[in-house]
């Protein structure tokens, strides 16, 4: 868990990072989780992995502002993927069981559709968020507010 969702990004960055700074812009976009804002029942590793990212999102926001470079994190509430079939099958319910168990979003959805990541990714990404870094968007349908 943490070699993927911690150290990939780190890993990653540190190979595209030196060309943001040489070109004087950049965006990084780290796909966190609202476990990365809060903790989560069963899920205490995937949570500290991705505390970790909001960590790193948040010292390289600082570091890298000065070259011009924005970096954000994104934390959505539960996505409706193929994921969410593997750890039904664990658990031996049904997929929508684990979004309603795992989530306890306030809108009534259990899940939110990859497309909903997508364009709030193209959001951040684009010239209309230019002055958003070292933030953290929350996708969650409520969730933390809770």
């Amino acid at each position: 868990m943490l070699d993927i969702n911690l150290k990939g990004a780190w890993l990653v960055a540190r190979r595209i990072i030196p060309v943001m700074i040489q070109q004087k812009s950049g965006v990084i976009i780290n796909n966190s989780s609202v476990g990365g804002l809060r903790g989560m029942n069963r899920l205490s590793h995937y949570a500290a992995s991705k505390w970790g990212l909001t960590g790193l999102t948040k010292s390289w926001a600082i570091e890298l502002a000065p070259h011009g470079i924005r970096v954000i994190s994104i934390h959505p509430t539960g996505v409706n993927t193929p994921m969410n079939d593997g750890l039904a099958q664990l658990e031996g319910k049904t997929t929508t069981q684990i979004a309603e168990t795992s989530a306890g979003n306030l809108l009534p959805v259990p899940w939110i559709e990859p497309e909903d990541v997508a364009q709030a990714v193209l959001y951040l990404a684009s010239d209309r968020a230019r002055y958003v870094t070292g933030s953290q968007f929350t996708l969650d349908a409520g969730l933390l507010t809770r």
